[in-house]
């Protein structure tokens, strides 16, 4: 998800049971820094337990993200289970990406790159102090 440019993006992610239980299950959430930083990548710390109750297959949690304008490659956080209690893990890790939605700024002295067209206009400058040289030019005797 992009991150936006100010303020917090709530990411929820939702964790479900392959099957209802009869009993209560519980899990403990937990968010590690990937490539982003917690506190200023994202909202930490980010801990908590989620119960499901009997017959419930599915609870969420969120993660706050804080925005910002700053041009930064895409950045991940870690999302890990433990601790499963009337419950087994079949995939205790995952991964929350925050896309970078920024432009990268241009810096003030930077020399754009020339466009065909500007090529074009060189060139024919060229053919044409090419073409005056030649008249102009007269051989010495």
């Amino acid at each position: 998800m992009a991150e936006g440019n100010a303020g917090l993006t709530a990411f929820v992610f939702t964790v479900n049971l392959s099957a209802p239980s009869a009993q209560t299950v519980t899990v403990d959430v937990s968010v590690g820094a990937g490539t982003a930083s917690a506190g200023s990548d994202y909202q930490a710390p980010v801990s908590t337990m989620l119960t499901f109750t009997p017959g419930d297959v599915s609870e969420s949690f969120t993660v706050q993200v804080l925005g910002d304008t700053e041009f930064e490659l895409n950045e991940t956080f870690l999302v890990s289970m433990s601790n499963a209690v009337n419950a087994t893990l079949a995939d205790a890790q995952g991964t929350g990406t925050i896309q970078n939605e920024d432009a990268q700024a241009v810096a003030g002295n930077a020399v754009p790159v020339p466009t065909l067209g500007d090529w074009h206009k060189l060139f024919l400058m060229l053919m044409v102090l090419s073409a005056g040289l030649m008249v102009s030019h007269r051989r010495l005797r």
